[in-house]
């Protein structure tokens, strides 16, 4: 668990990183995230943006390539600029946005769905070529049950919705400390 204050520096340091992208802020306020020993660990983690409570923008990486104080700026930049099913954020957007930080444990595999806790687990599906994946808050959020979860799922991923029943897919579940601006 990140103590509450490097929970609000993480939080700066993505706001700022999104800043600087999209409004050409200066860099020399950026906050040094490298001082922290905790995020020099390789980990997955998404960045969140959400404007009035709806989805603005996710990306994230199951496994990271670098230090997690990397991963999160790099993240959060590709939130607001790359996520394919938003167009690039503006400035003027900025501050009506809240920031989420999921940093993601180690995947498991499962070999059933009743292993599966709604709310506490995220979810990878994979099927051949196909993959997606659920933070643990998603299934909350939508209200939905652990077969609509799987189905929505399997829909992500580009399979019909009743994917996941198939032998040959394969659930990957994960935990993830999630915290956000207020």
């Amino acid at each position: 668990m990140y103590s509450n204050e490097l929970q609000c520096e993480m939080l700066k340091a993505v706001r700022k990183a999104v800043s600087q992208k999209i409004c050409s802020t200066p860099m020399d306020d950026a906050v040094d995230l490298s001082r922290y020993q905790e995020l020099h660990e390789v980990r997955g983690v998404f960045v969140t943006l959400k404007q009035n409570g709806r989805l603005r923008g996710c990306i994230g990486t199951t496994a990271g390539s670098g230090p997690l104080y990397e991963e999160l700026v790099r993240t959060a930049a590709e939130a607001a600029l790359h996520d394919p099913r938003f167009p690039p954020m503006t400035c003027e957007e900025l501050p009506e946005t809240v920031f989420e930080i999921s940093v993601l444990s180690p995947f498991r595999k499962i070999d059933s769905h009743q292993e599966i806790i709604l709310g506490h687990h995220g979810l990878l599906l994979s099927l051949n070529a196909h993959r997606s994946l659920f933070l643990p808050q998603v299934a909350i959020e939508q209200q939905w049950n652990i077969e609509e979860t799987l189905s929505h799922l399997a829909l992500k991923a580009g399979l019909p919705a009743d994917a996941w029943r198939q032998p040959s897919c394969i659930l990957h579940v994960f935990e993830a400390e999630v915290f956000g601006e207020e």
